[in-house]
């Protein structure tokens, strides 16, 4: 059963490093883009462009560049702060832009592969994972500051506490880094410079690896893995407080756990969803909810439940009685994660139509984002 988790997920993994390529300006036919949402405005990168749109209209507040480069390849989310938002792309440049204008601040060149996953923004420091199995972290006017160096690539998003930095890796560790580390604790990296980190402050392992963001609430991480479990980590005791596989019934998990204040939500690409039971960590349903195809993109959380969308084009909301409600059926497959704002449900289909959809909860679009040539 493993082995056969393990030859899908890499199959998996070839096809998602396939679409990635083909994401361009002016169509998501062949892959998605990433998004990030705030009260006001949704930061989308696909291809060789990042946009700002207005949340209320979709309507376009900037665009970077401003002319398509065509060397240049981002898919993951964009992150923002108060001043900033962060884009790292396939060539290993993160930059960094004006929130308000779009304007190119400062950028990044230090990695050697793709950044995959979107970065952290927390306070003055940007936090930022790579296929070079580096976490890179550098203050807010570019300057790098330390790396430390993991096992395997690194495909998820960091998180963090008032203390540590997080992330999940490829290698199958969970790591904890010291977020004001004293730089007389650096080690000499191989460029001779003092500015890596040797050893995290602690890890846990999950014995297989991870793509799928991890969630954080309560000082409670959950994880989950390509070859089908959800862990929940104790950032304080500094250890797992429980695994859920179901019997080994879980499939490969791609998409971020939906947290919600007694449930975990968590899809699988065989097309299944789990409800967890946050404390206990066991299952809440006698069988798995069948989602009807894939869900590969995150689901999100709202009162009536969680939203998830799947490969065949559904969007539908499932709450913690295993009740569903589809909200709408695209023509075209939905890979993306769903985001949520200001009542608004946001979806990236994979559509020559629409690089990004807004609707209502009762699956009305309210408006649709194409770039223009």
């Amino acid at each position: 059963m493993k082995s056969k988790k393990i030859f899908k997920s890499l199959i998996f993994i070839i096809g998602i490093l396939f679409l990635l390529s083909g994401c361009t300006r002016t169509t998501a036919a062949s892959s998605w883009p990433g998004f990030s949402v705030s009260e006001e405005a949704i930061y989308l990168s696909c291809g060789a462009q990042t946009f700002a749109l207005d949340l209320a209209n979709g309507s376009v507040l900037w665009k970077y560049p401003s002319e398509v480069d065509r060397t240049r390849q981002v898919y993951a989310a964009p992150a923002f702060g108060e001043e900033l938002v962060v884009i790292g792309d396939f060539n290993g440049s993160l930059t960094a832009l004006d929130l308000s204008s779009g304007t190119k601040k400062w950028a990044f060149d230090g990695s050697s592969d793709r950044f995959i996953a979107s970065a952290l923004i927390d306070g003055d420091t940007v936090f930022a994972t790579n296929s070079d199995h580096y976490l890179y972290a550098l203050n807010s006017d570019g300057d790098f500051l330390w790396k430390f160096k993991s096992e395997g690539p690194n495909w998820t998003k960091p998180i963090s506490d008032k203390n540590f930095v997080y992330f999940a890796s490829m290698d199958h560790s969970f790591y904890a880094i010291e977020k004001g580390i004293s730089e007389n604790a650096f080690a000499q990296a191989e460029d001779g410079s003092k500015t890596l980190i040797s050893d995290p402050n602690w890890s846990v392992d999950l014995g297989m690896a991870v793509v799928a963001d991890p969630v954080m609430e309560d000082g409670i991480v959950y994880v989950a893995t390509i070859e089908g479990a959800l862990f929940a980590i104790d950032t304080n005791k500094q250890e797992i407080l429980w695994k859920f596989t179901n019997n080994g019934e879980i499939g490969s998990v791609w998409g971020a756990p939906v947290v919600t204040g007694d449930v975990v939500f968590v899809a699988d690409i065989d097309g299944k969803i789990y409800g967890v039971n946050k404390v206990e960590g066991s299952a809440l349903w006698p069988s798995s909810f069948n989602a009807g195809g894939k869900v590969v993109g995150g689901g999100v959380y709202i009162d009536e439940g969680a939203i998830f969308a799947n490969d065949e084009g559904k969007l539908f909301i499932l709450n913690a009685d295993k009740e569903p409600r589809t909200i709408t059926n695209f023509e075209n497959q939905i890979l993306s994660p769903v985001g949520f704002s200001d009542e608004k449900i946001l979806i990236a289909p994979a559509s020559e139509d629409a690089l990004l959809t807004s609707m209502d909860l009762n699956g009305f679009e309210v408006w649709s984002f194409l770039p223009s040539e």
